[in-house]
């Protein structure tokens, strides 16, 4: 099983930092990048029906407030520090909203692990996430073309995606320890190559991630269910309050914005960028405390080094002085 220990940590410490140190750059350009798109969007639209954006902002950070929330009860058992949670939670956040075609989820994917001291937790967090995501915008979905007059076939593509997905998730929980045991047997009795040992270190990790998954949903999942679909109303709602500012109606371009930074779906308009834009403040904002923090400790820490070097230093020349 993959873990970050003590002495893991020490010894990869500096990966560690390179990886941090790389989406941080990354993110950065792509912060400027993304500022540079919108800004005719804050500047114009910004003076428009301001309450509106107010609303649309609130509701945005209410949502993100139930993403923590379903979190902490994915991580339960793990008696994650909430401060922690929210620090890692606010900077992936940010860097997976900025980085193009959801990059950032593999950086989300290795913090998240580091801050279980598991990399499969970390994973299994975001694949049950995003599969309650999915079940969620899925069931809106039906519903919304079970009485819209709008052309099914338009967004056939999607629905495939949808259908694909959430069927790998249900087949893997449900069939995965009838095929563990099956196939395992098989190369125990039948293989003699190392293919066979390459085979078993697969299905051993596979067995971990299928663990993971039934210890971070087992007893929870109505819950976690509940908690996708307040996050999915608060977010539509926040579309909503945007969405009355240029006088769109249809349900399915507001549903089509939080695609877009939820599940994939490459999909820009005005709307889109709208919120995007309250989407960046938000988040950004929201990241700046822990960002802060993060700066203060790190100062602190070199400070510390300093005086502990400076110190050494002053003892090893009174030792040669006597």
């Amino acid at each position: 099983m993959i873990k970050w220990g003590k002495k893991t940590t020490q010894s990869n410490k500096h990966i560690d930092q390179i990886i941090f140190v790389s989406f941080m750059i990354s993110s950065l350009f792509c912060l400027i990048y993304l500022f540079y798109q919108l800004r005719n969007i804050i500047s114009f639209e910004l003076g428009k029906d301001y309450y509106l954006w107010f609303v649309a902002a609130l509701l945005y950070f209410l949502s993100h407030m139930f993403r923590i929330g379903r979190l902490y009860f994915l991580f339960f058992e793990n008696k994650i520090n909430i401060k922690k949670l929210i620090s890692t939670y606010s900077v992936t956040s940010l860097i997976n909203f900025v980085i193009p075609f959801k990059i950032g989820e593999v950086f989300r994917v290795y913090e998240l692990g580091k801050l279980n001291k598991n990399l499969y937790r970390g994973l299994v967090a975001v694949w049950i996430e995003r599969f309650f995501d999915v079940i969620v915008l899925f069931a809106i979905a039906i519903l919304y073309f079970s009485y819209a007059d709008d052309a099914f076939l338009n967004y056939i593509s999607l629905f495939i995606f949808f259908i694909a997905f959430i069927f790998f998730s249900i087949f893997f929980f449900l069939e995965f320890p009838y095929t563990h045991k099956y196939v395992n047997q098989l190369i125990m009795t039948e293989s003699k190559s190392t293919k066979g040992l390459f085979l078993l270190r697969i299905l051993e990790t596979c067995k971990q991630i299928h663990m993971s998954i039934k210890l971070s949903i087992k007893g929870r999942t109505t819950i976690l269910l509940f908690l996708t679909g307040v996050i999915w109303g608060l977010e539509v709602s926040s579309i909503s309050a945007l969405s009355k500012i240029i006088n769109v109606d249809s349900l399915i371009s507001k549903l089509f914005v939080v695609i877009k930074q939820n599940v994939f779906v490459n999909y820009t308009n005005l709307l889109s960028n709208m919120y995007s834009s309250i989407a960046l403040l938000v988040l950004f904002l929201f990241m700046l405390p822990f960002l802060y923090l993060f700066i203060s400790n790190q100062i602190a820490v070199t400070r510390l080094k300093k005086k502990i070097y400076l110190f050494k230093d002053y003892t090893y020349r009174r030792l040669d002085d006597d």
